[in-house]
């Protein structure tokens, strides 16, 4: 920001542990840099993904969207195997996320409090 740079964002789901949907299940054999993820990051995801079906929100497209939300970030690159996949991104980012859920995920600390939200 103060050199006036801007990133491009790619993985926004983080090798999948980010990218389910409603009716996903995160598990141990979720993956997490390429790797099935750890406990600790298992638990954090878990909770977020809680907070997401409580709003009736993918964690795909909160996943999505928090990339964007910054003013520092100029692209992000989901990825997509399949056109099906790239339509889904589509969707994802522009589903209206009630500001609530943004709220209750701060409030209990599952994203920092004060970073950008859409």
């Amino acid at each position: 920001r103060a050199r006036n740079v801007s990133l491009s964002l790619a993985g926004p789901y983080n090798s999948g542990i980010l990218a389910a949907g409603l009716k996903d299940e995160l598990t141990k054999e979720s993956k997490f840099f390429y790797e099935n993820v750890s406990p600790e990051v298992l638990k954090h995801a878990q909770s977020i993904k809680s907070v997401c079906d409580n709003h009736q929100v993918p964690l795909k497209a909160v996943a999505l969207q928090f990339g964007t939300a910054s003013d520092v970030v100029a692209t992000t690159v989901p990825g997509a195997r399949k056109a099906a996949e790239a339509l889904d991104n589509a969707q994802m980012i522009d589903l209206k996320i009630p500001n609530q859920l943004w709220d209750e995920l701060k409030s209990k600390n599952l994203i920092p409090g004060n970073c950008q939200t859409p």
